[in-house]
């Protein structure tokens, strides 16, 4: 399976039924900010365990984008995929 669609289906998994759909927005909408916390941390823990890499998805680098990677389950998986890649190509 493609990375993007197991990143995607990773958030999926952690969504309820009628937000599993790639352009669901997430935060604020769906998720408060304690919700929010709650997702990434449980990503960062599905991801290490799906790919054996560690990765920090709430960083600076992610506040300081000018569009955030936390508005949709869409920018939320590119994001990933982007620190994925580059943990990977270290």
């Amino acid at each position: 399976m493609e990375r993007k669609k197991i990143i995607e289906s990773l958030i999926f998994d952690k969504l309820s039924e009628e937000n599993r759909h790639s352009n669901t927005p997430l935060y604020p909408e769906v998720l408060d900010s304690l919700g929010l916390v709650n997702l990434l941390v449980d990503l960062e823990y599905d991801i290490n365990d799906k790919f054996n890499v560690i990765i920090v998805i709430a960083s600076e680098r992610a506040v300081s984008c000018t569009h955030s990677p936390f508005k949709t389950v869409e920018t939320l998986t590119d994001y990933i995929n982007i620190l994925l890649e580059e943990k990977i190509n270290e």
